[in-house]
């Protein structure tokens, strides 16, 4: 095999060494670790066969001070579980300067770079970036992006969370079992829970599994807040929500069924809403911290 010499003006045999080379890029130098081809007649080095590549080797070498690299940029958005389209309404930017830094053929810089650095840490950081462009976001494009992001928690559930959170704010333990009676009195009448969630026994009655998680996402978000109430000398929180659910997500008969639950256990304090569900059969037969199967305990459930 051959390479052209532009000295000798020929093609010429040639020699390969490896060698780590100095660049600077950015204001950030380093160093590179390459194959150059010297020609075997003059020593001259002879040009590279891939540029575009060497470009990419420069670049990487820059994104290295940042944790990143080419390839960082559609791993982020695909952690997502976004589109290009719909990450770029999101965080406010164009849609072409997402495809360039897809499609290497540019890095970011400045406020678009520490973005990528940002969720490349923390994932949870595009709560801030949405939040923070919401007032550009329709609605519906809103309640997709959210929905996109996180598959465990679907629209409709997210929804029922609201519906009991309209009227009143609520401590956890009264909004976990206002979750769990929709869902197992649903399944009882029609072989269907309302939500996705899933129920764990833990010492206080059935719970959301994994409830802190679900409620967390929800915070980041924005769909729901926080309030400390002082009671006898010690601090709790209640949640409540900053938007209204959307009913058009449900049937005539699950709304019907949420307001008989509402209506059934909303002046119920959190230790008589404890005692209630320790009742349930199901809670009753479960292994603690195990989860409490529909199929084999809804028709024990008792509102």
């Amino acid at each position: 095999m051959k390479k052209y010499c532009y000295n000798c003006n020929k093609d010429v045999f040639f020699n390969q060494k490896e060698e780590e080379r100095k660049y600077n890029y950015r204001n950030k130098t380093f160093l590179i670790k390459e194959t150059i081809y010297y020609c075997a007649l003059c020593g001259n080095e002879l040009p590279s066969d891939d540029i575009d590549k060497d470009l990419e080797k420069i670049y990487n070498g820059y994104l290295n001070f940042y944790n990143l690299t080419l390839d960082s940029f559609l791993t982020i958005r695909k952690s997502l579980n976004l589109s290009q389209e719909l990450f770029s309404l999101a965080l406010g930017w164009s849609k072409k300067s997402i495809v360039r830094y897809e499609n290497k053929e540019e890095i970011p810089s400045g406020e678009y770079l520490k973005t990528y650095i940002k969720l490349q840490e923390d994932k949870d950081y595009f709560w801030d970036l949405l939040n923070l462009n919401r007032v550009n976001i329709p609605d519906d494009i809103y309640y997709k992006i959210i929905n996109k992001v996180n598959l465990n928690l679907d629209i409709k559930s997210r929804n029922v969370i609201l519906f009991f959170l309209e009227d009143k704010s609520l401590y956890i333990v009264q909004l976990l079992k206002m979750l769990f009676a929709s869902d197992f009195l649903s399944y009882k009448n029609t072989y269907k829970s309302i939500t996705n969630f899933k129920y764990a026994k833990l010492p206080f009655g059935p719970v959301v599994d994994q409830y802190n998680s679900v409620l967390n996402t929800m915070l980041k978000s924005g769909e729901i807040t926080t309030e400390n109430i002082l009671l006898k000398d010690e601090e709790k929180i209640k949640y409540k929500g900053t938007r209204k659910s959307d009913l058009t997500l449900f049937t005539k008969d699950e709304i019907k069924l949420m307001n008989e639950v509402k209506n059934k256990l909303k002046d119920k304090t959190a230790k008589e809403l404890s005692l209630w569900s320790h009742e349930f059969q199901g809670w009753q037969e479960t292994e603690t911290g195990k989860i409490i199967s529909y199929e084999k305990f809804a028709q024990s459930f008792n509102l």
